[in-house]
Order: structure tokens, then C-alpha cells, then sequence
């Protein structure tokens, strides 16, 4: 049982997880994957995630060692009621994590936060997660407040780049965080059953301004030829935040692979150009032939 996981809101993030908890604790390690339908169930078992449909096991007395609870807040009206319904199926023997958001700190003005730092008052979205972080920190589980999160083809700089516009100051400051990390500091933390009732803030540990992320991305391959987005006050208009992760990283051992955002999409930069290489070889000896070869290429 304690090489068990419960990934509930088994999505992007929770498949990276799962991942990762096989990389520990072995390939044939059990990780259950709850959604709320079963769309892509023939993926999750694809990925040797045992996919389940949300409640499918209550009242049928299975329990778990571990249990990961990153499932997003955004149109769930439930979403207390689904952490309880989590939280019961914990042994308490293990682990149990909840994903909150680092956007519930109230900072805007380009200073350094931590997890005591004050949080925004009055919006329904921060007081869903924090009401189901205090239900958390109560049931003996803990909390990671995550970074923006973002993959090569998803987050700010894609949404900015495709729509040409982006609503803030170009200096404003912003917190990321790869899946991946995202995933690798979730599994950390499920690896240390001593740790309890504890809040970790996670990001990359290198904030970047609005207009850095646009010029980083650039070097994808797919926004080659995209120009600069043009910059228009928005909604916010404050300089943003700095996250200080000392505590996951001094508490929990866990460091980013990924030391920034520009080192992320360096690291995708040169995977594409080594797959475009590889492929380029492996199909040359046709495409030589070929009466566009020059085009193709």
C-alpha cells in the first residue's frame, strides 16, 4: 500500500506526477487516476495510470497511503466537498498534498514573498483555495502553492504570442514553473510522510518580467517568426512578485530541473533542432531524389 498513489484531477499536472512517482518508487508502483469523466482514460492507461472515474470508489472502503489532490478550483462548485471526499480515503500513513496557487499572495509591488506573506482578501477564487488549504492543514496533509504553470506549447508566453497583445507592464514580474518541476516537487513532498501541516511555495526561483518570457519564446520553433506582442495597460498594473522557495527547497530537498524560464526554453529549443536533425537524416536519402528536395528542407 505504500507504494500507492491517488492522483484526484488526474490532468496534465497529475500525469506528470504519476511519472515521477513510478521514477521512485518503481514502474510497477500502483498510481490511480480519478477524473470526472472517463475522456481520457484510454491515455491514462496508455501511461500505466490506473484511471478511474471521480467517486467510483467511495463507499467501497479503499483506502491510500498517498494521496494527491490537483485538481483545479475553476468550475467546481464542489470543491471543498471533493477535497473531503479525498481527504477520507487517506490512511494517514503517507502523504497527502493539496496544489494551491501562489496567486493568493496579495504582493503586487515587485517585493519578495514567502508563505507567511499576506494574502488577497475578498475574492472567490483565493478564499476557494485557501478554505480547502486550511481543510487540508487540518486533515495532517500539506499544501504547495504553485507557481504560473506553463509546458512549451502552454502558458503566458504562448497565450501572449498567439494573440499579439499583452495586458501589463512589460517590467511587471512573473513566477513560472514547468510541469515537470511542478510534478517532481509534489513527489518530494509525498516522499516525506514525517513532514505535516506545512505550506511550501514552488516556482523556478528566478522571476522574469512579462517582456523576458515573450523574448524567450521566440526561440521556439513554432514563434520563429513571430514578432514581439505589443504591450497595453491592463488589468494589472503592479509590478508583480518575487517568490523565495528557500523553505521546500531547505525542508523538503527538492530543486528545480529547470533553473528559469529561459533555461526551460532553451532545453525545448535544443530538443526540436535535435529531433529536425534526426529526422532531416533519417529521410534524406529520399528527399535527395525528390524534385523540391531544396523546399522540403
Amino acid at each position: 500500500a505504500e507504494k500507492e498513489l491517488l492522483v484526484v484531477g488526474c490532468g496534465a499536472l497529475g500525469i506528470w506526477a504519476a511519472k515521477k512517482w513510478k521514477t521512485y518508487r518503481g514502474l510497477d508502483a500502483p498510481v490511480y487516476g480519478e477524473t470526472r469523466t472517463n475522456a481520457t482514460h484510454d491515455y491514462l492507461d496508455d501511461e500505466g495510470i490506473l484511471p478511474q472515474v471521480k467517486g467510483a470508489d467511495l463507499g467501497m472502503g479503499k483506502m491510500y497511503d498517498n494521496v494527491l489532490f490537483c485538481a483545479p478550483p475553476t468550475g467546481n462548485d464542489h470543491y471543498l466537498q471533493d477535497f473531503r471526499d479525498a481527504a477520507k480515503r487517506w490512511t494517514g500513513k503517507g502523504q497527502l498534498v493539496f496544489t494551491s496557487s501562489a496567486g493568493v499572495y496579495a504582493e503586487d509591488d515587485g517585493g519578495t514573498v514567502t508563505e507567511d506573506s499576506p494574502v488577497i482578501e475578498g475574492n472567490a477564487r483565493v478564499d476557494k483555495l485557501l478554505e480547502v488549504e486550511k481543510e487540508c492543514l487540518a486533515s495532517g496533509g500539506s499544501v504547495v502553492r504553485l507557481a504560473g504553470l506553463m509546458a512549451a506549447d502552454r502558458g503566458p508566453h504562448s497565450f501572449w504570442l498567439s494573440a499579439g497583445e499583452v495586458k501589463g507592464r512589460p517590467e511587471g514580474l512573473i513566477n513560472m514553473l514547468s510541469y515537470e518541476d511542478a510534478a517532481g516537487a509534489c513527489v518530494a513532498l509525498l516522499q516525506k510522510p514525517e513532514i505535516r501541516k506545512e505550506v511550501f511555495l514552488v516556482s523556478d526561483g528566478a522571476p522574469v518580467t512579462r517582456e523576458e518570457i515573450c523574448r524567450s519564446a521566440l526561440k521556439l520553433r513554432k514563434h520563429k517568426d513571430t514578432p514581439m506582442p505589443e504591450f497595453v495597460e491592463g488589468d494589472s498594473a503592479g509590478l508583480g512578485k518575487k517568490y523565495d522557495i528557500s523553505k521546500i527547497r531547505e525542508v523538503v530537498g527538492w530543486q528545480p530541473n529547470y533553473k528559469s524560464f529561459d533555461d526551460f526554453i532553451n532545453h525545448v529549443a535544443e530538443a526540436e533542432l535535435a529531433f529536425r536533425t534526426v529526422l532531416h537524416l533519417q529521410t534524406k536519402p529520399y528527399l535527395s531524389n525528390h524534385p523540391d528536395h531544396k523546399a522540403i528542407i
